[in-house]
């Protein structure tokens, strides 16, 4: 997770946590989302406004979530790398 960490706060650009939220999201195995309801099992981040979107409404769900998840702790690391890089946005702050 500290690699993930230290690239969210090398990027430099939306765009660059854009991409490096979607490869983290794309390591997760499907058994990992398997407990999240129907609408978000399937993680799409095409955009700076999905990031924390996914992050609030993995958040919504986020106990029901962890109860039912094949390893509670994926969820646990996808909401703080979401949370991150959802601060990062604010912080490089690029008009959208």
């Amino acid at each position: 997770m500290n690699t993930w960490f230290r690239a969210i706060e090398r990027a430099t650009t939306e765009d660059e946590i854009v991409a490096q939220a979607r490869d983290f999201c794309s390591l997760l195995h499907p058994r990992d989302l398997a407990g999240l309801p129907e609408d978000i099992k399937t993680i799409r981040i095409e955009g700076r406004d999905d990031i924390p979107r996914l992050r609030a409404r993995l958040e919504a769900c986020g106990a029901l979530a962890r109860e039912r998840a094949f390893d509670s702790r994926k969820i646990g690391d996808l909401l703080d790398y979401l949370a991150r890089a959802s601060e990062r946005l604010g912080e490089i702050g690029e008009p959208h």
